[in-house]
């Protein structure tokens, strides 16, 4: 990719302002400039015409849409006093475009508007007034010449950026084909005092803007000038188009901030804090202060790397047996009613819903058992029940807000349930009662559908000798005891004999066929007009003499008897024989044989005339008179001899017959099939998961058909289809809510953390595992009172930090394995995360930078770094005002691994500043490059703005810039460069300095 930097210019203008030639030498300018345009026709002189522009004295306002940043944003707190206010402009010569003048060689061309700051302790934010289309800015005369700067150096406070390769490019091109990649921009160059209140305002520079804002007409005609003088006397009125508030905090720019960083080793007790169980109620034994037994290390969400786990047999076993006969009191009182000796409400035991376990178990759940039996785990689990109890009208709110469809999922599992109960007496009594082959007829459309092993019921068909028509409903309309023909067959049977039922019975095809009982092959029989129609050779009229016609038929046709008689007797010997054959007529010889040359004048005889029958008649007489003879060649009819024999002997016709092979297709196992696939207990469940689902996973259907979903689901189905439990999905990071709540709990001796430090800690999934569960107990307790539809078995709160890619830390707790201890079920598991804590002024004031691990190489930065050498924080988050954390997908081993891990605190690079850095107040050094520039070079005071004529640094050069050439010089030598610093993750084991 090509390396891109950013350029600079001193101004830029497009459009007809582009065509002004006038240029600007500091003085007067016209109201409006002229520009010279023409037409140009061929073969015509060329007219031209002076055309005015829009000047300053014709803006009444600006559309606030073309500012795309402001620098401070409005209302920030915490600004820099060494920076630059600025305002940004999405046109890149949006401060030029209604300057009548152009640039001169000098490249100095002074904006129609101009950006100033005001010091709000002795001027007046800007207010509206009645009758003025802008808001009013009135500076005293008093203030006058600290609070307004010099407009006579305007052009040097106003600039283009361009985002352009390294190399040289053409300017004008980047300008307009890369809009997205340039913007506008006016500074306000005061040197800003520390803990001050500002209103930066967008105002006129030129006296006819500043009366067009005031609602005057101002002259056509009359020369611009500055909107104001700072040597003249009296107050200033300016028209303000845009302003915003700020505040600036105490001296210290990004740089100047990350230097005061240093390197901590967090002790071996951070993140721990001793707790007195000696004395934790009546039910607990006492243990006196000074045994050591009557004291645990409470931990918190953050602790030291070096800590191990808390393990259950740290806590004494007395602790533990009073604890559990105490937990265990309330099942007791359940099966046996309360006792004198035991109270009627005892402490909860928590996760008891989760694990359907409600006394604390001996073994498994083991996470159950240490969670409830450690007095740690317990008061970490209490404080996740504070943070509900707390809260818990924002979260009911939320739970609420998501339950709307769970009621409707609901009616549609009642309606479903009613469905159901009426579909199984309708399956029972008129669909499971039918004989086979009716419900397989009626059934049809399954076939397609249901499977009978591993085929389905229409494949089984296609391969069985029942016809595929059987399943057909035309043929169960036609084989039914309703259709209108078999109802009058038992009409006339029962006409024929009266003492038989009138009442139709149902045709039995369909099984018959299935069991060979009936005939599948319709064409077993040689069909007539194969080899004759035996119907027919008895029927004939003899013409006379050896001719005879068969009109009796309907064939108008004429043959002489002998050939007839041959024919006949012939078609009968053919139609007598098992396979039929092409015999070879003994007489072909003397008969002959008819050929082409007989056939087409027949063909031309027939369609000679419009009479058919006369037409037919005159063919058949030519051809029996001899007018067409027929073949008598010996060596023709011997050819067709031989392709007869040919043809017989190849067995190409009369070939052996193929004995059909019966397949039967089993009825009643289709029929035990469909009554299974139709059981409505098993399809209206089907139709339900492609109607409710759980965070778009559908509804399963385990074994015995009952309505579920996966594990992991926040919700499930009842047995009975009629309601649904569920728990709401409160995907909020906990950690902040503790951290609110108590952040010595978040973190014991938090306050102890040294300022301006940055150390490694580790999180603790024990203690984020035991307050999830305390919270979901008691969030589930909540929603049970409020009546939320739920079970106590949901996982409300799932995400202690605030995970980069959206994820949990635990899994929903139900789903617990029982052999896991507690700590074991989060995201990190027992080991827990690398985190990252920075306590100092860094952060607050920039809360966009970028944090991220870089791999080490011989003691630098590995650069250029490949995709594995940096690590992007997987969680992040604040605690209080001054102290921000971020963890990283890193372990021990990999930070002592090589040469180990830097972490690097970026300053946003995508958001340029200007200033210069804070001087000591004494004699400024000699500086070598613009980036060792301070507010002391220049000579200016705090609360008074830049001064470009008699400056100190006038004339100096250093790299491409002097101070000060024009806008452009003054961009690139103001500019505060993105600021990096690297701290080795050994610097903090051995807190040495980075």
């Amino acid at each position: 990719m090509t390396a891109s930097t950013y350029r600079f210019l001193p101004w830029s203008r497009r459009g007809l302002a582009d065509r002004i030639t006038a240029a600007d030498a500091g003085g007067q300018l016209p109201a409006r400039a002229k520009v010279s345009v023409g037409l140009t026709v061929t073969a015509t002189a060329e007219s031209t015409y002076d055309v005015s522009v829009y000047g300053p004295g014709d803006v009444i306002g600006i559309d606030q849409q073309l500012i795309i940043r402001t620098d401070p944003r409005p209302n920030a707190t915490d600004f820099e006093a060494n920076y630059f206010p600025a305002i940004e402009f999405d046109p890149p010569d949006f401060p030029w475009l209604f300057t009548p003048a152009a640039s001169g060689a000098d490249n100095h061309l002074r904006p129609w508007c101009v950006l100033i700051v005001v010091d709000l302790s002795v001027v007046d934010a800007p207010a509206g007034v009645t009758g003025h289309p802008l808001p009013l800015l009135v500076v005293p005369s008093a203030v006058r010449s600290t609070e307004l700067p010099d407009l006579a150096e305007s052009w040097a406070w106003a600039h283009t950026q361009i985002v352009a390769p390294a190399a040289n490019v053409a300017l004008a091109t980047a300008l307009s084909d890369q809009p997205s990649m340039n913007v506008s921009r006016l500074v306000a160059p005061r040197r800003l005092e520390p803990g001050k209140r500002y209103a930066a305002c967008l105002v006129p520079a030129f006296d006819a803007g500043v009366a067009r804002g005031l609602h005057d007409t101002p002259p056509s005609d009359a020369p611009l000038n500055p909107a104001w003088s700072t040597s003249a006397t009296g107050d200033v009125q300016l028209p303000v188009y845009f302003h915003w508030e700020f505040s600036t905090g105490p001296a210290g720019d990004f740089e100047t901030l990350a230097r005061r960083l240093r390197p901590a080793t967090p002790p071996n007790t951070a993140g721990v804090e001793r707790m007195y169980i000696g004395n934790a109620g009546p039910e607990l034994p006492i243990i006196p202060p000074a045994d050591p037994s009557a004291y645990l290390d409470m931990d918190g969400a953050l602790r030291a790397p070096t800590r191990s786990s808390a393990t259950l047999a740290e806590v004494p076993a007395s602790i533990q047996s009073a604890l559990r006969a105490t937990l265990d009191a309330a099942a007791a009182q359940a099966q046996t009613g309360p006792t004198a000796t035991t109270p009627a409400v005892g402490p909860p035991i928590y996760g008891q819903w989760h694990a359907r376990q409600h006394t604390v178990p001996t073994d498994a759940p083991v996470w159950l058992r240490e969670l409830n039996l450690d007095p740690r785990a317990r008061v970490a689990a209490g404080l996740g029940a504070e943070i509900e109890r707390q809260n818990q009208e924002d979260f009911m709110q939320w739970s609420w807000e998501q339950v709307g469809r769970i009621l409707e999922g609901i009616r549609l599992l009642s309606q479903s349930r009613l469905s159901m109960e009426t579909l199984v007496r309708v399956h029972t009594r008129h669909i499971a009662a039918l004989p086979p082959d009716r419900l397989f007829q009626m059934a049809a459309p399954l076939h397609s559908r249901a499977t009978q092993g591993a085929v389905t019921i229409r494949a089984k068909m296609e391969q069985s000798s029942l016809p595929n028509a059987a399943g057909d409903p035309a043929l169960r309309r036609l084989t039914s005891a309703q259709n209108p023909t078999m109802r009058a067959a038992v009409r006339r049977a029962a006409r024929m004999a009266p003492a038989a039922t009138a009442a139709a019975t149902p045709a039995r095809i369909v099984p018959k066929l299935a069991t060979g009982e009936l005939d599948v092959d319709p064409t077993r029989f040689i069909p007539s007009g194969l080899v004759g129609v035996r119907e027919t050779l008895d029927f004939y009229t003899v013409l006379g003499g050896m001719t005879i016609t068969l009109d009796e038929i309907g064939m108008p046709t004429f043959i002489l008897l002998d050939a007839y008689d041959y024919y006949r007797s012939a078609t009968t010997a053919v139609g007598n024989l098992p396979i039929p054959g092409i015999p070879v007529r003994a007489n072909i010889t003397t008969i002959g044989i008819v050929a082409e040359a007989q056939v087409q004048p027949t063909r031309e005889s027939v369609g000679a005339s419009t009479i058919p029958g006369t037409n037919l008649t005159r063919a058949l007489t030519s051809m029996v008179s001899g007018a067409t003879p027929v073949v008598h060649d010996v060596a023709t009819v011997s050819r067709l001899q031989q392709s007869i024999a040919a043809l017989a002997a190849n067995n190409i016709v009369g070939a052996p017959a193929i004995t059909p092979k019966f397949v039967p297709f089993v009825m009643p196992s289709a029929r035990d099939t469909l009554v299974a696939r139709m059981n409505p207990r098993l399809t209206v469940p089907a139709r339900l998961q492609t109607m409710i689902n759980a965070n778009g996973v559908a509804l399963g259907m385990p074994t015995g058909a009952q309505l579920a979903v996966q594990a992991a689901s926040p919700v499930r189905v009842a047995p009975t289809y009629d309601r649904i439990m569920a728990a709401p999905e409160l995907d909020v990071p906990v950690y902040s809510y503790l951290a609110k709540l108590d952040p010595k709990r978040f973190m014991p001796g938090v306050g102890d953390v040294p300022s301006d430090s940055i150390m490694l800690l580790e999180t603790n999934p024990r203690f984020i595992e035991a307050l999830l569960v305390g919270l979901n107990s008691e969030m589930n307790r909540e929603l049970l009172w409020r009546e939320f539809p739920t079970d106590q078995r949901g996982t409300p709160f799932k995400r202690f930090w605030s995970w980069s890619d959206g994820g949990a830390d635990i899994a929903p707790i139900h789903t617990w394995p029982a052999t896991n201890a507690l700590g074991s079920n989060t995201r990190a598991s027992s080991g827990g995360q690398i985190a990252l804590m920075i306590r100092g002024r860094l952060l607050q004031r920039y809360p966009n930078t970028s944090i991220f691990a870089w791999r080490a190489k011989a003691g630098k930065l590995i650069n250029p770094p490949a995709a594995s050498d940096i690590r992007r924080p997987i969680f992040a988050g604040v605690l209080g005002t001054d102290i921000a954390f971020a963890g990283f997908d890193l372990t021990d081993v990999e930070l002592n691994q090589g040469d180990g891990w830097f972490f690097v605190l970026q300053e946003q690079p995508t958001e340029p500043r200007f200033g210069f850095d804070e001087g000591s107040g004494a004699t400024p050094p000699a500086i070598t490059a613009w980036s060792d520039a301070t507010w002391d070079h220049t000579a200016t005071a705090p609360g008074h703005y830049l001064r470009i004529t008699g400056n100190p640094l006038s004339g100096v050069l250093h790299g491409t810039g002097r101070f000060v050439d024009h806008a452009g010089h003054l961009a690139s030598i103001t500019i505060q460069k993105p600021v990096c610093v690297a701290v080795h993750a050994r610097a903090m084991v051995q807190a040495t300095t980075p």
